[in-house]
């Protein structure tokens, strides 16, 4: 077991997995930190009073940050199903003695029911829900949509974190149009990954058709250098078709309401259009 102190969060520590993990926890053991600038757009958004939604929570990472921010008159929903990562988010929930949240160990995606969760051996964030190219052992989970878990609960909802390793373009179908709308969303963190998509039966179109029905506009977010591109939807859809789905590619996207003014703190970190550089992630 090891306990890690968050490097930009003294007052917080993180207890990472005992078994070799190749991304997430080797490099909080190494470095006190997880996705350092996509933290920064959390804390950037969040204020305290604040609901913050962790889809695909991991071992609670933004969980635990969020949390700390929104404070005890806030509120944090995280949602993690797998069995190990589930487990080790629940003791940082004690570890740090935060109180504000609800943990489940259900997957998001459009339906409601159960599911086989295909684990990574190597990679404890990869646990997917669709049946990887090699083999892997898995696990039954219970399932329901982001638009059914809240359906008698109005809560407005501040900020969305969703990696889910494929299933993002399911847990919008299971969402209303209206969904951002209706609860005041200010922000979406997301992956953009076209191959697990369509693995997991569905495809980056609707997921690029669902953030226009929910009326997003998008960004690039660029860990390299802390910055953010603009993307045009319909560019988005012919990335996904042609070099992201080529290379096995993904991108971690900013979905911000089309409508809404951009933050002063965002609009910073913005390059110009004559400034564009996509960054690819490879996986």
């Amino acid at each position: 077991m090891a306990i890690v102190a968050l490097k930009n969060h003294p007052r917080l520590s993180i207890e990472v997995h005992a078994t070799p993990d190749k991304f997430i926890s080797s490099q909080i053991v190494e470095t006190g930190e997880w996705e350092p600038f996509e933290t920064h757009l959390v804390e950037c958004f969040l204020r305290p009073g604040d609901v913050f939604v962790d889809i695909g929570a991991n071992i609670g990472w933004y969980t635990i940050i969020a949390a700390s921010i929104v404070g005890n008159n806030g509120y944090v929903y995280a949602f993690e199903p797998g069995t190990a990562n589930f487990e080790l988010a629940a003791r940082n929930l004690v570890l740090n003695d935060l109180q504000n949240v609800t943990l489940e160990q259900i997957a998001i995606a459009d339906r409601t029911g159960t599911g086989r969760l295909f684990l990574s051996r190597e990679n404890l964030g990869d646990h997917r829900l669709f049946a990887a190219e090699e083999e892997r052992c898995s696990q039954t989970v219970s399932v329901t949509s982001l638009g059914r878990y809240f359906e008698h609960n109005p809560t407005p909802i501040r900020m969305l974190k969703i990696d889910a390793q494929g299933s993002e373009a399911r847990i919008f179908e299971g969402l209303p149009d209206d969904f951002a709308r209706t609860r005041k969303v200010a922000a979406i963190l997301l992956e953009f990954w076209p191959y697990a998509l369509e693995q997991s039966g569905s495809s980056a179109k609707s997921l690029v058709r669902s953030l226009a029905a929910q009326g997003m506009s998008c960004y690039i977010i660029h860990e390299c250098f802390r910055g953010l591109d603009p993307i045009d939807l319909d560019v988005l859809e012919q990335r996904a078709y042609g070099d992201l789905r080529e290379n096995n590619l993904f991108l971690n996207l900013l979905a911000l309401p089309a409508t809404n003014a951009v933050p002063a703190a965002i609009r910073t970190m913005i390059r110009p259009p004559d400034a564009f550089l996509f960054y690819h992630a490879a996986r």
